[in-house]
């Protein structure tokens, strides 16, 4: 029997999985709410990098901070590419600046022929509330061809608004996302790995279907031939997967861009001053799911990856500290 061919970065969506992203097109609003770690992005962004680019268009809003002013700058960045007079609005924080915006919004998406998906990730960053009051508003409005889908680690539409939507709210949960047994299974097949009966029970169990516990422990078994420890912590399962087994150059250039949300080749060569940096990341992103290319051309770390990388970072020496964040400045 030939060897299989071992890949972590296979992207894997259960059949159950699958059901739940094909609701996306028949509901106004789809809010997908799970701790981190459990594929929200990956679910969503496999979803709509297969859609049809012929008869669908989709904007991303990527949630940095709980700032307003970048929140909204990236609204209306991401908005341009169907209405270039956003730009002209400034952010609606009472109700009054909301319905203006959103009828001036209805009129630039009534002139779609396509179906439109608006995806916001990581909105748990988010904490003001009138965020939250501005997507509803919007969601409320929407003609039937708009498709807004928010990621958030935490709960954030209170009680009323859930009411309020009814049918057409659609709720993805971690129930949804976790992968049982045969899910596992069928996994750690397509990634080139055979496992007993025994190994892939620990699995299960050691991982309890959180997808990251999941290929943390399976990057664990090829490398060590052994799974994690039961107690170990997610973030010293990192530490170990994927910080400790990289080169030196490899930790110089992940500590040094921790510091970015994300980053292109040509300002991770600035900041690192590595000329290497497109193979580089290139070669880490291949071996590491948790570095990831986005759509725009640009990298960025899993918060997960970035919290262990920081603390490589603060390792340095003040010196070290200072030369890195005088060369981000340079840079901005």
């Amino acid at each position: 029997m030939p060897k299989l061919k071992r890949s972590l970065n296979t992207i894997y969506i259960s059949e159950r999985m699958q059901e739940q992203l094909r609701r996306i097109s028949q509901t106004a609003f789809t809010v997908v709410v799970a701790p981190m770690g459990y594929g929200k992005s990956t679910a969503i962004n496999w979803y709509i990098n297969g859609l049809d680019d012929k008869k669908n268009k989709v904007i991303r809003i990527n949630i940095y901070s709980d700032s307003i002013p970048l929140f909204w700058n990236s609204v209306k960045n991401a908005f341009k590419v169907i209405d270039n007079e956003i730009d002209a609005f400034q952010y609606p924080s009472d109700m009054e600046s909301r319905i203006i915006l959103i009828e001036h919004m209805r009129s630039a998406f009534d002139k779609l022929n396509e179906e439109l998906y608006i995806f916001i990730d990581d909105f748990h960053l988010m904490k003001d509330a009138s965020a939250v009051s501005f997507i509803c508003s919007l969601a409320y409005s929407l003609p039937e061809n708009i498709h807004i889908i928010v990621a958030s680690r935490d709960r954030f539409l209170p009680a009323g608004e859930v009411m309020h939507f009814g049918k057409n709210l659609h709720k993805i949960t971690a129930e949804h996302l976790k992968l049982n047994y045969t899910e596992i299974n069928i996994y750690a097949k397509n990634c080139g790995i055979n496992l007993e009966n025994e190994q892939l029970e620990r699995l299960v169990k050691l991982s309890e279907g959180w997808f990251s516990a999941v290929y943390l422990n399976l990057r664990s078994y090829i490398q060590y031939g052994e799974m994690l420890e039961d107690n170990d912590d997610i973030y010293e399962s990192i530490m170990a997967a994927l910080i400790e087994t990289a080169s030196d150059e490899e930790k110089q250039f992940l500590f040094k861009m921790s510091i970015a949300d994300e980053f292109s080749v040509k300002m991770a060569k600035f900041i690192t001053e590595n000329d290497k940096s497109e193979n580089l990341l290139k070669s880490m992103t291949e071996k590491n799911a948790f570095i990831t290319r986005m759509p725009n051309k640009n990298y960025r770390f899993h918060h997960m990856l970035k919290h262990c990388a920081n603390e490589g970072f603060d390792s340095f020496n003040e010196e070290e500290k200072k030369k890195c964040y005088t060369l981000y400045g340079k840079y901005y």
